[in-house]
């Protein structure tokens, strides 16, 4: 989120004062020897003055903390009413922002800091984001009232070679796991991808135009299991650095509610 003149500026003060720190010589930029050293020492700055600003507004401020935190709907509705109901009560002290965003936007928050908490798929995870494992969902294939698939109890893979798979466009814990999935068992199936939401995809199988994957709670009407069954797993992650007592609090609970679902 800076200007393209604001990031030649400073980088020409850096190189006045420590020497050159970008190979321009190549076709793509590279960090020389002293760059790659200034680089290392700007990451261990950065994490000590997020920490300290961190553990000095959360110890020292003597006030209700509010804890934002972002769900990827529908992988986990049920968190959603354990969070504002049995978690509000049982701390006072603590007041929740809750939002309902993609995987994708929600690794991206938490590497800007906008939120704190978040859960999210573990292959949306970015390299400085800690993390919990929070717990698999399961994806049930739908189809339509007509579809073939109504006769079975489970699906297996090589029942899904010969029909067009539905996927959403967007970069999602959805579409990533089906696809794996597929490669995993060895099969590739016409995908047809839509700029729309993950759900919106089931609304089309449920007309015909295909199959569709959504997890277990989502309860539409036609839909079976897969086997062997497919998973995205979750996590709760945060932005890596000490946790206030009231975010370990949230994130025990988090993690404490799938163990009992």
């Amino acid at each position: 989120m800076v200007t393209q003149p604001a990031i030649s500026i400073a980088m020409k003060k850096l190189e006045e004062e420590y020497g050159e720190l970008i190979d321009r010589k190549q076709k793509r930029f590279t960090l020389t020897e002293t760059g790659e050293r200034l680089f290392k020492w700007a990451i261990s700055i950065h994490k000590e003055v997020t920490n300290m600003s961190k553990e000095l507004s959360a110890e020292f401020k003597n006030k209700r903390e509010t804890i934002k935190i972002a769900l990827p709907m529908p992988l986990c509705p049920e968190l959603t009413t354990a969070l504002t109901t049995t978690f509000v009560n049982e701390h006072p002290d603590i007041s929740i922002e809750l939002l309902q965003k993609g995987p994708h936007t929600i690794s991206s928050d938490l590497m800007s800091r906008t939120i704190d908490i978040g859960v999210l798929g573990k292959d949306m995870l970015h390299p400085m984001l800690q993390y919990q494992d929070y717990g698999n969902v399961e994806f049930y294939a739908c189809f339509s009232p007509e579809h073939r698939f109504n006769e079975a109890d489970r699906i297996t893979p090589d029942m899904l070679r010969e029909e067009t798979i539905l996927l959403s466009q967007s970069v999602s814990s959805i579409s990533a796991p089906i696809r794996a999935y597929f490669d995993r068992h060895g099969i590739q199936p016409k995908c047809d991808y839509y700029n729309i939401l993950p759900e919106e995809t089931r609304k089309l199988a449920q007309r015909g135009s295909g199959i569709a994957f959504g997890p277990k709670a989502a309860g539409e009407a036609h839909s079976a299991p897969l086997l062997p069954p497919l998973y995205c797993e979750l996590v709760v992650a945060w932005f890596e650095g000490p946790l206030t007592s009231q975010e370990r609090a949230l994130i025990d609970f988090i993690v404490g509610s799938a163990r009992m679902v």
